[in-house]
């Protein structure tokens, strides 16, 4: 049921319209981009190999788990990388992000010491619905400690 869901086209488009704060500009070009993956033949079994490699190597566990205190240790390890100068980190959320709240955009953003750069009249993708305001933000941070 997943594979025949995941494959089609419409699965894709109530998905991204859902997504992005503007529905009218998912076109059919831009589904087929996030379907065209799912298409590949044992795509789900090269994605649940994806998702048990990276909870291993995050949680740092032996049971394809991770639980909070393993997100609290993530958080301030990557809190002192950026205080210490070590690394950048630009938060960029769209206000209209209907699937994930503003609210936690900003709260990892001062647990980090980051920056969360706001793009109004956009949802859960910016770097594709406001290429251009995510580029610039992106630009400012990098250009912003050179």
């Amino acid at each position: 049921m997943l594979r025949a869901n995941v494959s089609s086209q419409q699965f894709w488009k109530k998905g991204l319209q859902g997504a992005w704060h503007q529905p009218n500009l998912v076109t059919n070009d831009l589904v087929d981009g996030y379907r065209r993956p799912s298409t590949v033949q044992d795509w789900d079994e090269g994605l649940l190999r994806f998702v048990e490699a990276n909870t291993l190597k995050l949680g740092g566990n032996n049971n394809n788990t991770t639980n909070r205190s393993d997100s609290a240790t993530l958080t301030e390890k990557l809190a002192a990388l950026v205080a210490a100068g070590r690394t950048r980190v630009l938060v960029v959320h769209g206000k209209q992000d209907r699937l994930v709240p503003l609210s936690n955009s900003r709260r990892l953003a001062k647990a980090v010491g980051a920056r969360c750069v706001e793009i109004d009249g956009c949802g859960h993708v910016p770097m594709e619905e406001a290429p251009i305001e995510f580029l610039a933000a992106v630009e400012r941070c990098v250009g912003a400690n050179k």
